[in-house]
């Protein structure tokens, strides 16, 4: 802003300090100090006002400096203090002082709000649109549970080592890929990009690519790996396993390449290198950064999470126990910020009965915005990979 100087220069004559004012004429100013002075007492025409709190402003007289005790300093102007009211009012300084900030301030008017505070009809649109369903699921109760896969959503999928949680995630991909048109970014933290595409061309394919016991052919495998060229991005694990790093890739496939869904995998990775109580923390730090990037965002993230093994005595969860919410690596996070928790269970003990063999038990953990639950059992087929609803 521009400051006129209006006064002659002048020299103090007082022994104590050697100052000389500003020069007369215009100069380029900034605010660069709001001093409040607290709590004042008032008086008008003799008569005692109630107490009004004063701030007073220090503006930098940019190109210019003093000398104070031996040190250059940027040359400051303070005004005296002067009266804040909860609107602009003629009682006092503050409508002059706000005029030279902003030409278009007017008696009696209220000052913006500068944080990040809403009323209704800065968002009545947005509340008045109608829910809708969300992308499905290759399980019918899970879709019906969910409402479907919705924007804005963090998903947590737990079991124990070997259960079916990579099955469950390559199902997933696939038919979200081949089903419903969508755009998947995969973050497999436990795997080389080649052979996660390769898992999931066997999925779609219903071969398994993978076992050197199964001879399929070469080019029914590269025909449905390059269809899922621009459709499913991969991140390379060997980069890193930041979740700042992380986020960063997810944010640039969302923005660039469209991308809405996200499979994270494991989430445990991400603190491996920790103690277990470090581990907690910066769980829960990572999980309050992802749920401000769902929000951020309209994108949904699956992560795919181990579980810390049951009490010794107890029912295992290799003999088919069921996962509980307090068992995830880093639960308290998870149960904070995730939307929902799903479990998946499965007995793959020597005493299994034979009509459990292959088969797992789907369900939910909790349902943070409307408390659905479900249970389905889904067959793993070994014959064709899939995994689906029984």
């Amino acid at each position: 802003m521009a400051i006129k100087r209006r006064g002659e220069q002048q020299t103090t004559e007082r022994s104590d300090i050697e100052y000389v004012n500003l020069e007369a004429g215009e100069h380029e100013g900034r605010l660069r100090y709001v001093a409040d002075l607290g709590m004042q007492k008032r008086e008008y025409m003799g008569e005692e006002k109630p107490p009004a709190q004063q701030l007073a402003l220090g503006i930098e007289i940019i190109g210019q400096s003093v000398e104070i005790d031996g040190k250059e300093q940027p040359r400051l102007l303070w005004t005296s203090g002067f009266n804040v009211f909860h609107e602009l009012t003629e009682r006092g300084k503050e409508l002059q002082y706000f005029k030279v900030f902003d030409q278009a301030a007017v008696w009696d008017s209220k000052p913006i709000r500068q944080g990040e505070v809403l009323d209704i009809e800065d968002f009545i649109d947005k509340a008045l649109e109608q829910p809708k369903m969300g992308i499905s699921f290759p399980w019918d109760t899970v879709t019906r549970a969910t409402f479907g896969i919705r924007p804005n959503t963090i998903h947590i999928v737990g079991a124990a080592p070997k259960i079916g949680k990579t099955d469950h995630q390559h199902q997933l991909v696939e038919h979200l890929v081949y089903s419903e048109s969508q755009n998947v970014g995969m973050f497999d933290l436990e795997n080389a990009p080649a052979k996660t595409a390769k898992k999931l061309a066997g999925k779609h394919d219903r071969v398994d690519y993978s076992r050197p016991d199964v001879s399929y052919d070469p080019e029914m495998l590269k025909h449905t790996l390059l269809s899922m060229q621009g459709r499913v991005r991969f991140y390379d694990r060997s980069a890193s396993r930041d979740w700042q790093d992380i986020r960063i890739a997810m944010e640039e496939m969302h923005l660039l390449d469209g991308i809405n869904i996200f499979i994270l995998d494991p989430l445990t990775a991400l603190v491996s290198m920790f103690t277990a109580s470090e581990a907690n923390d910066k769980l829960n730090e990572i999980m309050t950064d992802m749920a401000d990037l769902v929000m951020k965002y309209p994108i949904t993230i699956f992560c795919y999470s181990h579980v810390n093994p049951k009490p010794k005595g107890s029912r295992s969860h290799e003999q088919g126990a069921r996962v509980l919410s307090h068992e995830f690596t880093g639960s308290r996070a998870m149960e904070k910020w995730a939307h929902y928790g799903h479990g998946i269970s499965r007995d793959r003990s020597p005493d299994c009965p034979e009509e459990k063999h292959n088969i797992s038990e789907f369900y939910m953990l909790f349902d943070r915005d409307f408390g659905q639950s479900y249970s389905c059992d889904v067959y793993f087929d070994e014959k064709t990979i899939t995994y689906l609803e029984v």
